[in-house]
């Protein structure tokens, strides 16, 4: 679904697709899911917000044996000519979701310069709540920040291939409050 607003999702089931398992990207907008099933993307994310996402909230829910990320939210530039056109990923509410054993990270945000670059302008995910949630046995990290002003509060992240949590730099204004990290291959929290 591209440049969308409106899209609610209540118990939907999506399995063993190619790629990602739901898109709603491109600057959709205002965004609820309920529950449901996002399992089986071999080549994608159970849900995949590339290039936007304001307004979004996700509650319960499974995103888990896909061969990308559980769940992605990632800013882009929507035309490379004009660097104002990016899709913005902002206020979104993430809570009591499963995030399992992902072939990526259990749940990241991010923008799609890359999480090295160090360019202050390129704008990143703002006011980003996660609050409960597993995020167990992915591949990379549990969870991934690339972000502004984002709280997670009483996630459990543990037995992943990589960080419990990784904040990567540039993110700023990121709060940890009452999470369980433990039992990851790398560092608990990066």
């Amino acid at each position: 679904l591209d440049e969308s607003d409106g899209v609610t999702l209540i118990n939907c089931k999506y399995l063993s697709s190619r790629l990602d398992a739901i898109k709603l990207r491109k600057k959709t907008n205002n965004v609820l899911i309920l529950g449901g099933y996002f399992t089986g993307a071999t080549g994608g994310d159970g849900l995949d917000s590339f290039a936007g996402g304001n307004n979004f909230t996700i509650i319960g829910g499974t995103f888990s044996g896909n061969g990308i990320n559980g769940i992605t939210m990632k800013q882009d530039n929507l035309n490379e000519t004009d660097p104002t056109a990016y899709g913005l990923v902002g206020n979104v509410t993430v809570s009591g979701v499963r995030c399992h054993g992902n072939g990526g990270n259990g749940l990241t945000f991010h923008t799609n310069d890359g999480t090295s670059s160090s360019d202050p302008t390129i704008p990143l995910p703002t006011r980003c709540t996660v609050s409960g949630g597993s995020f167990i046995g992915n591949t990379n990290a549990g969870i991934l920040v690339l972000g502004r002003q984002v709280n997670l509060s009483g996630v459990q992240c543990t037995r992943n291939g990589r960080e419990g949590i990784k904040v990567v730099v540039r993110s700023s204004d990121v709060v940890l409050d009452g999470v369980m990290v433990s039992n990851n291959s790398q560092t608990t929290v990066n």
